[in-house]
């Protein structure tokens, strides 16, 4: 069966980590099932690292996060 594309999982944000953790926030508020996000940079993973553990959510218990970029500090 594999995954099914839900447009309300995309988030777009400025590319600071604030915009990461208000783009994560953003999606958990909306109470999608999900396990894994995908960052298109390090330092937006670290935002949204960040607003899912406000949120409750554990990484990697409950949720897996990558960023791409190879940023030396994600």
């Amino acid at each position: 069966e594999g995954l099914t594309f839900d447009p309300l999982a995309i988030a777009y944000s400025s590319w600071e980590m604030h915009g990461g953790y208000q783009a994560m926030a953003r999606i958990l508020e909306k109470k999608l099932d999900f396990t894994a996000v995908i960052a298109s940079s390090d330092v937006l993973a670290i935002g949204g690292a960040r607003a899912a553990y406000i949120y409750g959510r554990t990484i990697p218990e409950n949720l897996s996060l990558v960023g791409f970029d190879n940023f030396s500090t994600g």
